[in-house]
């Protein structure tokens, strides 16, 4: 006869082992009360346009850093700072036709006038944000104007933000979303920048991007790649519409740079597209630089311009770009320029029409090479 004994250990340890089993087969337990994200406005921010959130929405900040909460979501409103917000860890801020704006009474820190700042940290994302610089009621500040201004950096995304009347006339940086020093994989995508005094992007590092975004009504170059550190930087599928200073430019020996797809109108003076020397006396060429399928079309302002000026280059492709309307109200007015610092530029397949300025104008003999344009008047 079976021992009842031995049978009821047998069933324990049968029990045991299946629940185990089943247990492991379980997802792990989450912590549903675990809170997601912080909605500014529990924490204080009013977002009536009138308050000043600075407070509050710093509070958020350090809430979300100290609870390791990585989204902070701004809910439709107005919210007006005095100070620049630092990022103090890795974040997602999200907005949802809110707009952030700069106080009359702004104060400006040691950074310069503006809205975020981060230094050291990776892995922010910034979404569907309004950013109003409230530039007719705001000095600019005499150093640096910006709403992003992120230092070494890395793995950044700003989409669908709209910012509007950024003050400018620093004398360092002034532009929308400013990446300097070692601020790498860096994407900008689908933004509106427009009425500003400012640019809109600017690479001051590696392996960045940005595309399809509309620059309108700049006082600065609407999009940079800038200095020796900057490397695979593409700039693909944007416009620039009426940008004074220039509307891309490759500054101070940046490589690996590729210019697609983008459309320019109206560059007022200045150039389309240039590689140039600009507050830097080093003297370095920008090296492997591509321009390509890109539509320059109509400068009106008086000042020297340029449709694409090739003055600091080094192995640089000028393909299939179409360039229009490149009037000679200035007698330094080109449609293709390349300077005698230039060295091994090849100009093909481009398509010149309807201009009344010289249409290329070489001055190097370092290996440049001009054929198969097309020339129309």
């Amino acid at each position: 006869m079976f021992n009842k004994k031995v049978f009821t250990i047998l069933f324990v340890i049968t029990l045991i082992i299946s629940i185990t089993i089943f247990n492991k087969q379980l997802p792990p337990k989450t912590d549903q009360n675990k809170q997601q994200y912080i909605n500014v406005k529990e924490y204080g921010a009013k977002g009536d346009g009138i308050t000043d959130d600075t407070q509050s929405l710093k509070n958020a900040f350090q809430i979300a850093t100290k609870e390791k909460i990585k989204e902070i979501i701004f809910p439709k409103g107005k919210y007006v700072i005095s100070q620049p917000i630092k990022i103090i860890n890795s974040i997602i801020l999200k907005g949802n036709d809110s707009t952030i704006i700069l106080s009359k009474s702004f104060n400006s820190n040691k950074i310069g006038q503006g809205f975020f700042y981060a230094k050291l940290i990776n892995n922010i994302k910034i979404y569907n944000l309004n950013f109003d610089g409230n530039k007719d009621n705001l000095a600019p500040d005499p150093t640096n104007n910006f709403v992003i201004w992120f230092q070494d950096s890395s793995n950044i995304l700003v989409e669908n933000c709209h910012v509007v009347d950024l003050n400018g006339r620093g004398k360092n940086l002034n532009t929308a979303f400013g990446f300097v020093g070692q601020s790498n994989n860096i994407e900008v995508k689908n933004n509106l920048f427009e009425n500003s005094n400012g640019g809109a992007v600017f690479f001051q590092g590696k392996h960045s991007i940005a595309k399809q975004n509309v620059a309108i009504r700049l006082n600065d170059v609407a999009y940079v790649a800038n200095g020796k550190g900057a490397k695979d930087i593409t700039i693909e599928n944007n416009v620039a519409s009426t940008v004074s200073s220039g509307s891309i430019g490759i500054e101070n020996g940046p490589s690996d740079i590729y210019i697609n797809s983008n459309r320019i109108y109206n560059f007022t003076d200045g150039y389309g597209i240039g590689i140039l020397q600009i507050k830097d006396n080093s003297k370095e060429l920008s090296k492997n630089v591509f321009i390509e399928n890109n539509l320059i079309d109509e400068n009106k302002g008086t000042n020297p311009s340029n449709g694409i000026a090739v003055v600091n280059g080094e192995n640089v492709i000028v393909k299939k770009n179409k360039i229009k309307n490149v009037r000679k109200n200035n007698p330094h007015n080109n449609s293709i320029y390349v300077s005698d610092e230039s060295n091994y530029v090849k100009i093909f397949y481009n398509l010149i029409s309807n201009t009344n300025a010289p249409k290329i104008v070489n001055n190097s003999s370092k290996g440049i090479i001009i054929e198969k344009n097309a020339i129309s008047h």
